[in-house]
């Protein structure tokens, strides 16, 4: 009987000491993931010297367009020449917007008839 006991005991610490191993792998993970995010807090647009920072928010209606992307990069935003994204491919068109100063907002197009905002970093 102590035997047995030993041995049920022996088998439960070693299967804790095992969970804790992945617990600590799964530590490490989203802090791998933190570094990446790090050289960039958003997803972004340079145009004209301007950074935007892209949203979510749908736009209805652009008044006219004002450039493309050319370079999607995964360079920092100061080092990166205008027009580039690190989201957008080469090709995506930008829009100004309705009643609004490009340098305060421009719009993407993200598909043939939608368009949603990126709004500048002052």
């Amino acid at each position: 009987m102590r035997r047995l006991l030993t041995i049920i005991l022996a088998v439960m610490l070693c299967g804790c000491s095992s969970q804790g191993n992945n617990t600590v792998a799964k530590e490490e993970a989203p802090l791998a993931e933190m570094k990446t995010l790090a050289s960039f807090p958003y997803k972004l647009v340079k145009w004209n010297n301007h950074i935007y920072r892209i949203s979510e928010e749908k736009v209805s209606r652009v008044y006219e367009e004002i450039g493309e992307i050319t370079i999607q990069s995964s360079n920092e935003p100061a080092d990166s020449p205008n027009n580039f994204s690190t989201t957008f491919p080469a090709g995506t068109k930008l829009f100004s917007l309705h009643g609004v100063e490009t340098s305060e907002a421009i719009a993407i197009r993200i598909s043939k008839n939608d368009y949603i905002k990126a709004i500048a970093e002052h």
